[in-house]
């Protein structure tokens, strides 16, 4: 063969490995956008970068790029995983269910990086998928957490014998009875209720009682001459029991606590001014004393979970 021909063919030959090399190095280079309905979505502009596979199955990559919030509030993803078909994950991509990057403010952009490993789905066999991965689409799943602000969060409400005060908090109100007479005073918990924003009355749920307990009758909490008292209210609805292995009793929030980010600004703007109320039954000297302290929404915000 003339040598012209020769070295022709080396340099093609050589063309065609340095595309392959590079074609390993850079296997998808995009961008994917999950939508949030009207609300704007998360960006994510990509890359990956494959190394040199450990075996026939393994491949070993970097994904690295920028994710960014388009919308006007403060998202948080439980899940931002990358799909490739033709592969399951070997080492999990996220260590714990995606990409962990916390919150990201509205507008707010922030880069990552990390290691996968994925390895070929048998199933597929080698004629079918004979490359490297390749990342067809994300899996994401978002949530907007909501923050209240309020016009009274700490209510104190004075009457003949003493002072009652409630502080709201996300899951209960916390109140202080104080005696400044010289007799008892009791609270009637089975007389006392919480009112929900929608004006719905429940029974109360105090610091004393068993979850297993809350649908019983609980018995009056007394109050010394020159005593005070520290507990926690809530409605006993709030309670529930979460099956499996970490599961156990929980108590959800008082107002919504976290909504699909699509619903975040709608949620936001219906929950001011939203009010919820503490109605306490007390006996002074025999004598019932009902106490209500209310408290109103000024402000919703989204921001990170707590």
């Amino acid at each position: 063969m003339p040598s012209d021909r020769i070295d022709g063919a080396m340099r093609k030959a050589s063309l065609v490995a340095g595309i392959l090399v590079f074609s390993e190095a850079i296997v998808c280079a995009a961008s994917y956008t999950k939508q949030f309905g009207d609300a704007g979505g998360l960006v994510i502009q990509y890359e990956m970068n494959t190394t040199t596979p450990k075996n026939k199955m393994l491949f070993v990559n970097v994904i690295s790029g920028t994710m960014t919030n388009t919308t006007k509030t403060t998202i948080s993803c439980r899940t931002i995983e990358p799909i490739v078909p033709g592969f399951s994950s070997g080492p999990n991509f996220s260590g714990q269910g995606g990409l962990q990057f916390g919150s990201l403010e509205a507008g707010g952009s922030k880069t990552f990086s990390q290691q996968a490993s994925f390895e070929r789905d048998i199933t597929w066999g080698s004629t079918k998928n004979s490359g490297g991965p390749s990342i067809s689409e994300w899996h994401v799943e978002c949530t907007t957490f909501l923050d209240y602000q309020f016009s009274n969060p700490v209510v104190t409400t004075r009457f003949a014998a003493g002072i009652v005060t409630g502080v709201v908090g996300r899951k209960q109100i916390g109140i202080t009875v104080e005696n400044n007479s010289d007799q008892p005073i009791e609270i009637v918990w089975n007389e006392s209720s919480f009112i929900d924003m929608n004006r719905s009355a429940h029974r109360i749920s105090h610091s004393g009682v068993k979850y297993t307990d809350r649908e019983k009758s609980v018995p009056n909490t007394t109050i010394p001459p020159l005593a005070k008292i520290e507990d926690t209210a809530s409605p006993t609805e709030n309670a529930e029991f979460i099956e499996g292995r970490h599961g156990g009793w929980v108590e959800n929030p008082l107002f919504p606590g976290e909504v699909p980010p699509e619903l975040a600004e709608k949620t936001m703007a219906s929950m001011k001014g939203a009010k919820v109320a503490l109605f306490l039954q007390l006996l002074v000297g025999g004598k019932k004393t009902p106490v209500t302290m209310v408290f109103e929404v000024a402000a919703v915000k989204s921001g990170a979970p707590k």
